[in-house]
């Protein structure tokens, strides 16, 4: 019976301090203060044209000329940023002396002055259709637009100076307050006379550049 007696006398005690330690717990919880953090989110600046009007530049790349092979390319460039959507483009651009298709079967040079190349000086205008933002790295955020070129061009190729049309499209990426990346692809279309034969030709232009703004 002292047994029994004192068995229960043990249980009830345990039961008693477990209790009062749930509720000291409880009550601790409610003493508890979380503080939580000040996030800063580090606010991501892009480069953006805004008070520029001007750009002057330079290109290289590639142009495929109809009847001929595809030649390297270089020239230079100016743009005037008439307001947020419209500018004007002077472009001017000369190819290596190139080689007629035909002429690599039959021999010869069929092609008088051969050495001044693919010449062109071309009054565009471009109107900006899509504008975004462009991720380049952890922070790095850069601000592009895309442009519907056209305009009309002086040609000199093969001893005749024409005038053409050109047309095309240009990716503009921002890289900083002052400089600006371009990749551009332009079709220079202009009728030629070659071997007693008139055509309208159609060439075609990849060119990167590079322009400051100012």
């Amino acid at each position: 019976m002292k047994k029994t007696i004192t068995a229960l006398a043990l249980m009830f005690s345990t039961t008693s301090v477990y209790a009062q330690t749930i509720g000291q717990a409880v009550d601790d919880d409610k003493e508890v203060t979380v503080v939580e953090p000040v996030k800063k989110v580090p606010e991501i600046k892009s480069a953006a044209i805004d008070d520029e009007s001007f750009e002057l530049g330079a290109y290289v790349g590639f142009i495929s000329l109809e009847d001929f092979d595809t030649v390297s390319i270089v020239g230079a460039s100016g743009n005037y940023h008439l307001n947020d959507r419209w500018l004007l483009a002077l472009a001017y651009g000369k190819s290596s002396a190139p080689e007629a298709s035909f002429e690599d079967v039959v021999g010869g040079d069929f092609v008088k002055d051969r050495d001044s190349g693919f010449q062109y000086l071309s009054l565009l205008g471009a109107y900006e259709f899509l504008e975004g933002r462009s991720f380049w790295g952890q922070g790095r955020k850069l601000s592009t637009h895309l442009y519907a070129d056209f305009g009309l061009e002086n040609v000199n190729f093969a001893g005749e100076s024409d005038i053409g049309l050109v047309f095309g499209a240009t990716y503009k990426l921002v890289l900083n307050d002052w400089l600006t990346a371009d990749l551009r692809m332009r079709d220079h279309v202009v009728s030629r006379s070659f071997l007693g034969e008139e055509k309208t030709t159609q060439n075609l232009e990849l060119v990167f550049g590079l322009s400051a703004l100012f």
